[in-house]
């Protein structure tokens, strides 16, 4: 075989695997490419056909069970939001008044907040405050210490 004939097998193969999204060809396709290099150092066509045949089936066999497992297990990130509760913030905005919401920094980023139910009086900008729920985009929170920080 010729080194442009295993090129041109390993574009063809991978055009396939791109339009078709099955994890099968892209496992011959690296066997052509393997093969290729078998081409360029000389190897004959029959440990090339080989290597083909043999390393895509035996690469589909053992690798393709487990990228599909990945894809149809989808994405693991977490919203934002979920690892909140727990931690602890600073208010920059007094939590009271009127509606009772104010602003609370965590890391850099500022969220509206609102006193936990049972919580009477204001908490004063600067108070350290606990995360006890997150309410859509509002956090629920509850003074860490009455001292305000400086």
């Amino acid at each position: 075989m010729s080194a442009l004939f295993w090129v041109i097998l390993a574009f063809g193969l991978g055009v396939i695997e791109i339009l078709s999204v099955t994890f099968f060809p892209i496992f011959f396709t690296i066997s052509a490419i393997v093969a290729l290099f078998l081409e360029i150092a000389g190897a004959s066509n029959s440990a090339q056909w080989a290597t083909f045949g043999v390393g895509g089936l035996v690469l589909s066999g053992v690798l393709r069970p487990i990228a599909k497992r990945q894809l149809e297990k989808g994405p693991t990130l977490k919203q934002r939001n979920e690892g909140l509760p727990g931690r602890h913030g600073v208010v920059t905005t007094e939590i009271g008044g009127h509606e009772a919401v104010g602003v609370v920094s965590i890391d850099g980023q500022s969220w509206s907040a609102k006193p936990a139910s049972g919580q009477s009086g204001a908490i004063p900008a600067g108070a350290d405050v606990e995360i006890i729920e997150v309410r859509g985009a509002t956090l629920v929170v509850a003074p860490v210490s009455t001292g305000v920080q400086q």
